[in-house]
């Protein structure tokens, strides 16, 4: 997970290692870095296939239930 954190603190452009990243994460029980690489790869790389899947998996993290 550090590589990861430090390839978003150095703002990195690879949407798809942030959610490898996030699921790292997520299986970790990390749920505000799970978030930040969610968040991250949107950010960083807003146009492509696996920032539209970042957002996807934000708004499922958001709902309620």
């Amino acid at each position: 997970v550090s590589y990861f954190r430090d390839l978003l603190a150095l703002a990195h452009v690879d949407a798809l290692a942030y959610l490898r990243a996030s699921a790292l994460s997520k299986k970790l029980g990390q749920d505000s870095m799970t978030r930040a690489f969610l968040e991250g790869a949107v950010r960083l790389d807003p146009e492509s296939h696996w920032a539209e899947v970042a957002r996807a998996r934000l708004a499922r993290e958001a709902a309620p239930g």
